[in-house]
């Protein structure tokens, strides 16, 4: 850690709380309150356990607030209960399964208390294994990722050439270049290690109850923007993500994006725009349906029962 940072710090204005919702994360709960002890200015680590492990055991014995709910009523729930209990300016909304970088946090500290206008900041989110960046920042969702995502067009960024004509398109771009080469404004953040505004978040009312997971990230993002807040991202690494931990199969996470990323996207798009839509709904019904055909039910349910 720097010195000018590590004098910022000991002048005790600038310490933050930590928030982390969980289900069935004990394999993770550990490394991750781990990295949240490197920081030395937090004051609360908030630990909502919506799963049936061991988690909010391991994190009282780590010096944690743990509160078990077993009903399960979502992320954006676990968040606004955990936000409720924390008394700092700025919280850490962090996932179970991601090790912060606490120099960056720390820098991205700075840059909120300087900026009075920012809600929220984030950097790079990288995976375990450093080997991929994640889509951390971006453009707001439209018709063109839902198309994208139900044909599986994400597989045709492999080739260069494609990379190259989707880099130059203001509506993609954020797929292909996923590090800025310097702190810049964003129109959402993907939630996994968010540092916020606890007035911010308090003046939209927190997560939109009626999200389960996926889709309330981008929400809160759009309500926030929509009060004349900016978001902003910054190139640097700030977190090491394992993903789709709680949310078990690939199949069920494609359920669940599904469903959460519908619910935003009729809560928000225009008429029009919500026609064209179904017929995407449709394409990816079909899909899931011929790789899971007894399971339609289900799909059905996710897809059009929203």
């Amino acid at each position: 850690m720097s010195q000018h940072l590590q004098l910022k710090l000991n002048d005790g204005q600038k310490h933050i709380d930590v928030t982390i919702v969980s289900y069935n994360n004990s394999d993770t709960i550990q490394e991750c309150i781990a990295s949240v002890r490197h920081l030395g200015n937090v004051d609360k680590i908030i630990v909502v356990d919506h799963g049936s492990d061991d988690t909010a055991k391991q994190a009282t014995l780590l010096g944690a607030e743990a509160i078990q709910d077993p009903t399960n009523p979502g992320y954006g729930q676990g968040q606004n209960h955990a936000v409720k209990l924390c008394k700092n300016s700025f919280i850490l909304l962090l996932n179970p399964d991601a090790k912060i970088v606490p120099d960056a946090i720390l820098q991205g500290l700075e840059y909120l208390t300087k900026h009075d206008n920012v809600a929220a900041i984030q950097g790079i989110i990288k995976s375990f294994d450093e080997t991929v960046i994640e889509r951390s920042h971006g453009n707001n969702i439209g018709l063109i990722h839902l198309y994208g995502r139900a044909l599986g067009l994400k597989r045709l960024l492999k080739y260069r050439f494609i990379r190259r004509i989707f880099s130059n398109n203001n509506l993609l771009k954020d797929h292909v270049n996923r590090i800025p080469t310097e702190p810049v404004k964003t129109e959402a953040l993907g939630f996994v290690a968010v540092l916020m505004r606890q007035a911010a978040f308090e003046s939209v009312g927190g997560f939109d109850r009626s999200f389960f997971m996926y889709g309330e990230d981008m929400d809160l993002c759009k309500r926030l923007t929509n009060k004349g807040y900016e978001l902003v991202s910054l190139p640097t690494l700030w977190a090491l993500h394992l993903g789709q931990y709680s949310s078990g199969s690939n199949f069920n996470t494609e359920l669940l994006w599904w469903q959460g990323t519908l619910r935003y996207a009729y809560k928000w798009w225009s008429t029009r725009d919500k026609l064209l839509l179904k017929v995407a709904q449709v394409i990816e019904f079909l899909k899931l349906s011929i790789k899971k055909p007894s399971e339609i039910k289900t799909i059905y349910r996710h897809l059009f029962l929203n």
